[in-house]
């Protein structure tokens, strides 16, 4: 029997239903499960998610740290930054943009929302990027998001710290995580992969 989504995931989920759709359906994102994928674009790809995974990670270690929370974050920079590395190239500078921390618990929620979902799924990209490319394509990023496992952290703490009627606040700061995903991922960019092999 399927357990029943509480409540206020289920309204997270509906209300940024069509940013959640303009991220998975980015052009960037979308040519990394597409057959014929190359490592130029492959490389584009990491490159274009590091700044706002490494802005949006740092304000969640910072809220967590300033509201005194025993949530057990993971970042993801570090395989993130390896698997750059290993593709010969270095990290992205530090985005210019400068978001709000979370205030609230429920903006925290809205946050995680967006960072600990962009793990499920993170085994099927993967999957389909070795397709592409070959087993030794540096992919600890995707391969190591532990998405089904972190999720469930992940609900238990939302319905314990987010009531409902603070729901627009955690649907608030979730929608602005995944803009400044979109943000970063629609900008222009010139990637130099004269090291790429």
């Amino acid at each position: 029997m399927i357990k029943p989504r509480p409540p206020l995931l289920d309204s997270l989920r509906r209300h940024t239903r069509a940013d959640h759709h303009g991220l998975d359906d980015h052009p960037m994102l979308v040519r990394l499960v597409r057959p014929g994928l190359d490592l130029d674009d492959y490389a584009e790809t990491l490159r274009a998610l590091h700044p706002a995974q490494q802005r949006l990670e740092e304000l969640a270690a910072k809220t967590l740290h300033h509201l005194a929370m025993a949530y057990p974050f993971a970042s993801r920079m570090g395989a993130l930054e390896s698997d750059l590395a290993r593709l010969g190239l270095s990290s992205p500078a530090a985005p210019g943009w400068r978001p709000e921390p979370p205030a609230t618990l429920a903006e925290l929620v809205g946050l995680l929302y967006v960072l600990e979902g962009s793990r499920l799924g993170a085994r099927i990209i993967a999957k389909r990027i070795r397709a592409s490319l070959g087993d030794g394509i540096p992919l600890s990023f995707f391969d190591s998001a532990d998405g089904e496992r972190v999720w469930s952290v992940f609900c238990d703490f939302a319905v314990t710290h987010c009531p409902m009627e603070e729901a627009e606040l955690a649907i608030r700061a979730a929608r602005q995580a995944f803009g400044d995903f979109l943000q970063h991922l629609d900008m222009p960019r010139v990637l130099d992969v004269s090291t790429i092999d």
